[in-house]
């Protein structure tokens, strides 16, 4: 059984009544708190409580600072209980009060400070905490050993609001006599080069640490060193650091002279984050190309470690791109990020890895005169656990799947970004407001983007708008002032709903749902005669038709996408309305009276377009008397256009599961497998490991098509950008058959559409309650289905032919008759 917690974590947390949750499902369950893991004594016993609820509310009293509380479960099945299941919760510093520590700052910002302190110990340390956070990036050790192994730690949010509190268990690593307790701030996202327009310092002018050690010794002895105290030194590294441009590093060499300074105070809330750390991930190996190039195998992102031999002093220069132009590396898509590693080293052997950054490449020069042993690309993201597999009969359709998780891997990063290598790498509002059902398919990002709607909520204007990029950090001028457009500002309803929706977590819709109404209501309120009429949108962003320079451009009205999507967050939001006990029948009726209304403006011009007929077919805008007519109209704009993909970010989720909703499953196999451009198989054909921000981001002609609009006269290219890969969610729930979805119900519908020439299929997907999983395979002019049900979930077989069949939990095999 697998048990967690809303906390999204054990230690440290600071929300005072976590809701609970676990993976068995039973008649009924059990549940006791206990300040003990013997569960001598009970702080709370909910006793037998009938049913099997995904998440059930926190069922004691609240946890006070610093407590640490026991909890187990059992669950009830066929009038047998089942073994007791076991974890525990640690409260982090839930109240200002009980921090003593304050931030402190260096007088210099030349080289990244590192504050240091002895912390002497008069016993052996029973129980010890660290408490930290930063004003940049931080890498705290404790006699020389780091505290973790996270990177890059806080992380990135609407540092205004909130700024993450992390807590370690650090007893193991003090001793009784004296310690040695440091802290290295990096610039990273609150100091650092932010956005295409070079603006640094976009949070503040200096690097700024807080950080409370707490320990409790064998004797009884309480030692608290915290920031502030007058205990601290100070040192600089001669180290420069920048998430776009890279880390210049002399190695072991620090300079002093700087004076330690209480910061300025907090302006956000300190809070634990419940999203996933940020780690290494995965180590591959590089392999060389000759004359310093390497070739990762694989578009990632992270850095390469080297281990280097040199008998002088010497420089390392490590260059870093996605693609190779003429045999190099092809930093055109870079724009002004450096992407590059330096280091000044003594004699002698060296591992090297770069501190306070990362890249987005699949490619890297190395130019040293040292003698290089081994390189490696290390893979670095938030550490989000894997939700689903796929495999077919046509490999390129898994290397496509590949690419995706492989892309959300890399912009996966803290907050979910649009591109990882150029100078940019922003959490882009529409780029996961269309992935966010794909992405919550693939991995667990129930913390991780509840973290994310969290600062969504906080940046989100008091009239409702939101921003295109949060945290929203968009300087004056460019793309400032981009607050309120459709697709974008979307994802304060399409986020929430995707990810109760996989996790069913409802609260995840209570905790967002005025920012879901907010948004809507103030669309409704820029609405003339019923209709949104905003003349500036982004549109269906990357049309394949729209200009390179202008990707806004889009063959399908943004007038229309703009309504359909209003139409899609009023749904939404009634629905989240309704699952929470609260009346949406007004939303309702404004979300029918718009889809007729934009009907019936806009529907002549909607079905002339790929993307028009599909936001039409699925957000609900056609009449039940025409949906045949435009379902066929799609089919047939798909055969005219030779099953090229037609387009941009806003309808691409929808296309392929317009066509086969609508009983098109042959022109939506020839809209997936073209592999002429644009096409989803074109960039696999042409080496992709990653999804590419545009269709035609390598030309067929092996030019680089970077574009020059959308941020401020640059080019505009990335071959890591996750959009288009939310093409994998038809994969799993069309093509191999299985949809899963837990609200208002936990249901598992099984309806594989065979076609394109696969002859099997399968599907793996994480459930709250387990694996769920769906195979099949066309043998003997029958199809043989192998359906796995977790229990909890009402689960049925819809035959391509034939009438749905009830099945049951646990594995049952089924042979259909394909022709009848």
């Amino acid at each position: 059984m697998t048990l967690r917690n809303r906390a999204g974590r054990r230690l440290g947390i600071t929300d005072p009544a976590p809701d609970l949750s676990w993976s068995d499902a039973g008649d009924a369950y059990q549940v006791q708190l206990s300040d003990s893991a013997s569960f001598a004594s009970f702080l709370a016993d909910s006793g037998r409580v009938p049913g099997a609820p995904l998440w059930v509310p926190w069922p004691g009293p609240e946890l006070t600072s610093r407590q640490r509380v026991h909890w187990r479960v059992r669950v009830e099945t066929g009038g047998s209980w089942g073994d007791w299941q076991h974890d525990w919760v640690e409260a982090g510093l839930l109240s200002s009060s009980d921090w003593t520590a304050v931030l402190i700052a260096s007088t210099s910002e030349k080289g990244a400070p590192r504050f240091a302190r002895a912390v002497e110990l008069p016993a052996a340390p029973v129980h010890a905490r660290l408490h930290v956070t930063a004003l940049g990036v931080h890498e705290v050790t404790l006699g020389g050993v780091p505290v973790s192994d996270e990177v890059l730690a806080p992380g990135w949010t609407a540092y205004e609001s909130w700024l993450p509190v992390d807590t370690y268990d650090v007893t193991e690593l003090l001793h009784e006599g004296v310690n040695e307790l440091a802290a290295v701030v990096g610039n990273g996202w609150w100091r650092g080069r932010i956005v295409s327009q070079h603006r640094k310092e976009a949070y503040g002018p200096s690097r700024a640490l807080l950080l409370q050690l707490e320990i409790t010794c064998a004797d009884g002895t309480t030692v608290v060193a915290a920031t502030g105290d007058g205990a601290w030194t100070l040192t600089h590294l001669d180290l420069t650091d920048d998430l776009y441009d890279g880390t210049h590093e002399r190695n072991r060499h620090e300079r002093s002279g700087a004076q330690i300074t209480h910061a300025d105070s907090l302006h956000g809330e300190l809070a634990a984050r419940t999203g996933p750390p940020v780690r290494r991930t995965e180590t591959l190996a590089a392999r060389p190309l000759g004359e310093g190039l390497y070739d990762a195998g694989q578009n990632l992102v992270g850095w390469l470690r080297l281990h280097l031999r040199t008998s002088e002093s010497c420089t390392v220069t490590v260059r870093h791109a996605e693609v190779l132009h003429e045999g190099t590396l092809a930093t055109a898509p870079l724009r002004s990020a450096k992407a590059t590693d330096t280091w000044e080293l003594s004699a002698g052997e060296h591992v090297l890895e770069p501190r306070f950054t990362f890249h987005g490449f699949r490619y890297a020069h190395v130019d040293t005169s040292a003698e290089v042993l081994a390189v490696e690309a290390v893979v670095v993201g938030s550490d989000l656990p894997p939700a689903a597999e796929f495999a077919c009969s046509d490999p390129r359709l898994e290397q496509l799947h590949s690419n995706t998780v492989w892309s959300m891997r890399g912009n996966f990063l803290s907050v979910p970004t649009d591109c990882p290598q150029r100078d940019e790498r922003l959490g882009w509002t529409g780029d996961i407001a269309v992935f966010a059902p794909t992405a919550a398919l693939l991995a667990d990002t129930h913390a991780f983007l509840r973290d994310w709607l969290r600062s969504l909520r906080a940046e989100q204007r008091p009239d409702g708008q939101v921003p295109v990029v949060v945290p929203d950090v968009l300087p004056p001028g460019g793309f400032a002032g981009l607050v309120g457009f459709a697709g974008w500002s979307d994802a304060a309803v399409l986020v929430p709903w995707w990810v109760a929706q996989r996790s069913g977590d409802l609260g995840v819709l209570r905790e967002s749902l005025d920012s879901m109404r907010g948004w809507v209501d103030w669309v409704h309120g820029q609405c003339e005669n019923g209709l949104w009429l905003r003349e500036k949108q982004l549109g269906d962003w990357l049309d394949p038709a729209a200009p390179p320079e202008n990707p806004w451009m889009a063959s399908t009205d943004s007038g229309f996408v703009a309504n359909a999507l209003f139409v899609h967050s009023t749904r939404l939001l009634a629905a989240s309305l309704e699952l929470l006990g609260e009346d949406a029948s007004g939303y309702g009726a404004l979300a029918e009276g718009t889809a007729a209304r934009a009907w019936a403006r806009w529907g002549h011009h909607a079905v002339t377009t790929q993307t028009g007929c599909a936001l039409a077919l699925r957000y609900g805008l056609v009449p039940d008397t025409e949906r045949v007519s435009v379902g066929a109209q799609l089919a047939r704009l798909v055969e005219e256009n030779g099953g090229r993909i037609g387009t941009g970010f806003l309808g691409t989720p929808e296309v392929l599961f317009a066509l086969s909703d609508a009983g098109h499953v042959d022109a939506a196999y020839q809209l997936l497998l073209c592999t002429e451009c644009p096409s989803w198989l074109y960039a696999v054909e042409h080496g992709a490991t990653t999804i590419w921000e545009r269709w035609d981001a390598l030309r067929p002609d092996g030019t680089l098509n970077l574009g020059t609009g959308g941020d401020g006269g640059g080019g505009m290219l990335s071959f890591n950008h996750y959009a288009y890969g939310a093409v994998c969610t038809w994969l799993h729930e069309v093509a191999a058959g299985l949809t899963v979805r837990t609200l208002p119900e936990p249901v598992i519908r099984v309806a594989p559409m065979p076609g394109g020439g696969l002859t099997h299929a399968r599907s793996e997907q994480s459930t709250p309650r387990g694996a769920a999983e769906v195979a099949w395979e066309i043998s003997d002019g029958c199809l043989h289905v192998e359906c796995l049900v977790p229990r909890g979930f009402r689960a049925v077989l819809a035959p391509p032919n034939g009438p749905t069949i009830p099945l049951p939990v646990g594995r049952s095999h089924h042979v259909l008759d394909l022709w009848s």
